[in-house]
């Protein structure tokens, strides 16, 4: 159990600087997004510009939601100039027991195999009141 904790803590760490590096644009352009929703599908596109460059596609998140409204999967893509075409970068795998988050399995996309690698897996255990158990 400590080592589930451990583990929760060291890949939220991880999440938090990827996700950090993830938004942040070049100091002298600006970040912009685009929010398009579907029936359970969230997709946000993030642009970096300014006046002289216009806008460049730059990051793309899509967000998969179950019928309750709860995220299923995360892929994120980056945006490659020379193809002219979103490149997957990584994906998180969202299972629950019933509200609450379960398993979540990490992706990272192999560009050499086009598929995705192996998963990195973290569960989350909850006592019978619903909170995280430690």
């Amino acid at each position: 159990m400590k080592s589930n904790v451990f583990t929760s803590v060291v890949i939220a760490l991880f999440l938090f600087v990827s996700n950090t590096g993830l938004v942040k644009a070049e100091s002298d352009t600006d970040l912009y997004h685009n929010v398009e929703q579907t029936d359970n599908t969230v997709a946000t596109t993030y642009f970096k510009g300014n006046d002289q460059t216009g806008l460049i596609p730059y990051k793309k998140k899509v967000n998969i939601l179950n019928e309750e409204g709860l995220c299923v999967s995360k892929v994120t893509y980056v945006w490659d100039a020379s193809d002219k075409d979103w490149s997957p970068v990584d994906r998180m795998d969202y299972t629950y027991a019933g509200k609450n988050v379960k398993d979540v399995e990490r992706y990272s996309w192999n560009k050499k195999a086009k598929n995705w690698g192996n998963a990195q897996r973290i569960s989350y255990d909850y006592d019978e009141n619903g909170v995280l158990a430690k």
